[in-house]
C-alpha cells in the first residue's frame, strides 16, 4: 500500500521533488500557526449596505462576475469537440479557470461577514 503512494514522487525530478517538499512545509507551517489578527478597522472598508438580504452586497455581488468567468473556463474545456492546446496549455487554462472561481468564491465568502476567520478566503 505504501509503495502506491510514493510511486508519483519517484517519476519526480529532485527539482520537483524539492519544491512539492516545500510546498508541503508551507502548508503544515500555515496549518498549525495561530490566526495573525487584522485590527477590527481594517475589515469596515466593506460595503455596509444590504440588498435583498444580501450583507455588504455590492462587495458580494461584485464576485459574481469572476464566478461566471471561471466557470465558463471550466465549460470550454470541458467541450469535446473544440480545438485542443499542449497538455501544458490545457493545463494553464485549467488552473486559470478554477484560480478565478475560487477567486470570486473566496471574496463573497469573505465579504458576506468581513473578519480574520474568513480573511484567508479573500486573499
Amino acid at each position: 500500500m505504501t509503495e502506491l503512494l510514493f510511486l508519483p514522487w519517484r517519476h519526480l525530478t529532485r527539482a520537483e521533488q524539492i519544491g512539492v517538499g516545500a510546498l508541503l512545509l508551507i502548508f503544515v507551517v500555515w496549518a498549525v500557526l495561530p490566526a495573525i489578527s487584522q485590527d477590527p478597522g481594517y475589515h469596515l472598508f466593506a460595503d455596509q449596505r444590504q440588498w435583498l438580504g444580501i450583507p455588504h452586497a455590492a462587495n458580494v455581488l461584485s464576485n459574481v462576475a469572476f464566478v461566471l468567468a471561471g466557470l465558463y473556463g471550466i465549460a470550454r474545456l470541458a467541450v469535446r469537440n473544440r480545438a485542443r492546446f499542449s497538455a501544458a496549455t490545457e493545463a494553464g487554462l485549467c488552473c486559470l479557470a478554477l484560480g478565478l472561481l475560487f477567486t470570486g468564491l473566496g471574496s463573497a465568502w469573505y465579504h458576506l461577514d468581513p473578519g480574520d476567520v474568513a480573511l484567508v478566503w479573500d486573499r
